[in-house]
């Protein structure tokens, strides 16, 4: 070919070079996800305690009803780390539909492309949610067991 045109116009590639540069792609890809997921998941974590804290503010009558009335302080901290589970459970299962629509997208859009996540990893997914829920709701669950009975109810 190089004597018919008198110059190199034309380029090679095997079917071992198209499967390493698709390699890298997705690599790239799995890296991007990752780290959006993580900045999700501290988006996620600093939105679980932000709301929280407003909620330990605003009950705190609640709290001081439920401290003159008996609760313990083990279950005062337990009903607002409770609540922050439920709101990382919410989030991931609402990140996980959205993750399964866009995967179904571009299952239509390019349907040779191996794009699929098993039932490990949606537990996993979840798990992990709840565990953020967990950890930003630390906080505030013992910022509300410290309030006192006659202050809380004094507030109101």
């Amino acid at each position: 070919m190089i004597e018919r045109h008198d110059f190199e116009d034309f380029t090679i590639i095997t079917q071992d070079e198209m499967l390493e540069t698709m390699d890298n792609i997705l690599r790239i890809l799995k890296y991007a996800g990752g780290g959006l997921g993580a900045i999700s998941l501290l988006v996620g974590g600093v939105g679980i305690a932000t709301i929280l804290m407003i909620t330990v503010a605003e009950r705190s009558a609640e709290v001081g009803l439920l401290r003159a009335l008996g609760s313990s302080r083990k279950e005062i901290r337990n009903l607002f780390i409770g609540e922050a589970i439920t709101l990382g459970l919410l989030g991931g299962i609402a990140g996980l539909l959205v993750v399964g629509l866009l995967v179904f997208v571009v299952w239509l859009l390019v349907p040779g492309l191996p794009v699929a996540f098993g039932l490990g990893l949606i537990l996993i997914a979840l798990f992990i949610s709840m565990a953020i829920g967990l950890i930003a709701g630390v906080n505030p669950a013992m910022k509300a067991t410290c309030l006192s009975p006659i202050d809380a109810l004094r507030n109101e």
